[in-house]
């Protein structure tokens, strides 16, 4: 991805999620959304790490009954980026 295309304007959150992989779910911290993509990060305290490669296909949990699907395009220290596969519902 180059670093010269436009970003979606973020807005910082930090809320708890849940993020969905197969059939596992683990609980996590969404830190911030767009109508692109979302930053993720989990408390890495217990002894259950997730992993989740390059490329891999998530569901985020981003409000009341409401899931995002996308995939990873990015690690950073404690979590991952997302790019959504449509854009964010109510975004337009």
């Amino acid at each position: 991805m180059s670093k010269n295309l436009p970003r979606s304007p973020r807005n910082e959150v930090h809320e708890p999620t849940t993020v969905h992989s197969g059939d596992s779910s683990y609980d996590a911290e969404l830190r911030d959304i767009s109508n692109t993509g979302a930053a993720i990060e989990f408390d890495f305290s217990s002894s259950s790490q997730p992993s989740f490669n390059i490329g891999r296909q998530v569901e985020l949990d981003i409000a009341e009954n409401e899931r995002q699907t996308g995939r990873v395009v990015r690690h950073y220290a404690g979590g991952f980026a997302m790019v959504f596969d449509d854009k964010k519902p109510g975004s337009d």
